[in-house]
């Protein structure tokens, strides 16, 4: 990461980016939440492909499930937010109740996707005054 042009800028940015993050969990905003960790996971990722050496954990599947959640995201009303482990692995946050949906929306467009849905316990709360 240190050899990576971008890290110390991702560094620098990280107390703006935590701020961000709690205002819109205060205000229950799941859009600007959304957002934040969008771009959070891309830039881990950039720093992880301009390091030395370069490593490239993002697949092209990944690629193209992050670019259909984003025009999904255009077309409809949902709030469905990708973020990405270190590895190809898309993980898709979304509050509880359009999970039915952004889960067939998933299963029509990626018929061989390996799906695993995942809630410990009662799962988390994202805002009191809102659905998980």
């Amino acid at each position: 990461a240190w050899a990576s042009p971008f890290f110390r800028p991702r560094l620098a940015g990280l107390g703006e980016r935590l701020a961000m993050l709690q205002q819109a969990l205060a205000q229950c905003d799941m859009d600007a939440l959304g957002q934040w960790i969008e771009a959070d996971a891309l830039e881990m990722h950039a720093v992880m492909m301009t390091g030395s050496p370069a490593v490239q954990y993002l697949s092209e599947r990944s690629l193209e499930l992050v670019a259909w959640l984003r025009q999904l995201r255009q077309r409809t009303n949902l709030q469905a937010y990708f973020t990405i482990d270190a590895g190809p692995n898309i993980h898709i946050i979304s509050p509880l109740q359009q999970q039915p949906t952004v889960v067939a929306a998933l299963q029509e467009a990626f018929a061989d996707l390996e799906l695993i849905l995942d809630r410990v316990g009662s799962g988390p709360r994202f805002c009191t005054n809102m659905l998980s």
